[in-house]
């Protein structure tokens, strides 16, 4: 691996350490603030002039800053982990997915829920109870206001209960963690018709593709017939060509705006050092939402599965001729369109002039 990366890797995966650690450690602080303030409350709210009123103010600022501090906490474990996966790209794909989302045990089935999540959901009762504690203590403060308002209280039964049942459903159902593809494991091994399908036809369609041209398919073609030569000459040039085409569209899909996830069109990924076509006068992204966008995002996912890098069971879109064709035909009327608008020469012909 190279020495640059293996560094941003290791660097990576300390701040993902750390920031886990510190989620816990600024919870149990927060937790400390917040028992403080209950137990404050409980104590004094009758024996100090608005003491009531100090210690909810207090305990709804503890328990708001609680739980943005968990959502924050949370973005950046996430946003480390997502740097491992693109730094570790062939070396650490998909390692902070779950393998599955449940586990079944007899007639029980275990969820996979996150404790984040559910750290955060808990910090969102607090605050609310926080906040009901402070309305109460606020009304308190004007005698003249009318019985029932001035009774007014988060703590009535009726709503304590829904405000309970509330949360425990949120807890159950929004607390489950992530459950993204893992197709990795060292129990997916290929079957053995797909092995031998990968050793006679994927790895030698790529190897092919690389031999045009090299220095490699150079010194096999000098061992070789003129027959041979020619049909070996051949076949590294169509193999080159059809796996340069893959490269060559998804490039082109993604320089328009489009590429996928989830089975939807996206947009693409960037960095500031990127070009793409907003970055020329005229530029405009297809839209998201129209139907060649769904057509191209599927392209793009075709040609990333069968030609990016290697995989086996996921039955990726066909990238056929047609289906490159259309995606083409697509991304050259979009061009033509936008920042060739107006120009001497529409993009098929300053194609042809290279």
């Amino acid at each position: 691996m190279n020495p640059h990366k293996s560094k941003r890797i290791e660097i990576a995966l300390q701040c993902r350490n750390m920031e886990i650690e510190l989620f816990w450690k600024r919870s149990s602080y927060y937790w400390v603030f917040v028992g403080a303030a209950l137990v404050a409350y409980g104590v004094i709210k009758n024996s100090i002039h608005n003491g009531g009123l100090l210690i909810a103010s207090f305990g709804l600022i503890s328990s708001v800053t609680w739980m943005l501090g968990n959502y924050g906490s949370k973005w950046w474990i996430e946003n480390w982990e997502e740097k491992l996966n693109c730094e570790g790209k062939g070396i650490l794909d998909n390692l902070f997915d779950p393998h599955e989302g449940s586990f079944s045990s007899g007639r029980f089935t275990i969820k996979r829920y996150s404790v984040t999540k559910l750290a955060i959901l808990l910090s969102m009762f607090v605050s609310i109870l926080w906040t009901g504690i402070l309305i109460r203590e606020i009304l308190n403060q004007f005698p003249s206001l009318p019985p029932t308002l001035s009774n007014l209280s988060l703590f009535a039964w009726p709503t304590l209960v829904i405000l309970v049942v509330v949360f425990l459903i949120l807890m159950i159902t929004f607390g489950i963690g992530k459950n993204r593809d893992f197709s990795v494991t060292i129990s997916n091994i290929m079957n053995e018709k797909e092995q031998q399908e990968w050793l006679n036809k994927h790895i030698p369609h790529r190897v092919c593709a690389c031999l045009s041209d090299s220095k490699q398919g150079s010194q096999i073609l000098a061992e070789k017939s003129d027959s041979e030569k020619v049909h070996h000459i051949d076949l590294f040039t169509k193999t080159a060509a059809f796996e340069g085409r893959l490269a060559a569209i998804r490039w082109l899909i993604e320089f328009v705006g489009i590429s996928e996830a989830g089975g939807k069109a996206k947009r693409p990924r960037r960095q500031s050092t990127d070009a793409y076509i907003l970055k020329i006068n005229g530029g405009k992204e297809i839209e998201l939402d129209s139907k060649n966008a769904k057509i191209l995002a599927r392209v793009w996912k075709g040609c990333s599965q069968a030609s990016s890098h290697p995989t086996f069971g996921s039955e990726h879109p066909p990238v056929g001729k047609d289906e490159l064709s259309e995606a083409l035909q697509i991304i050259l009327e979009h061009l033509d369109s936008t920042i060739y608008e107006g120009k001497s020469k529409k993009v098929i012909e300053s194609s042809l002039d290279q």
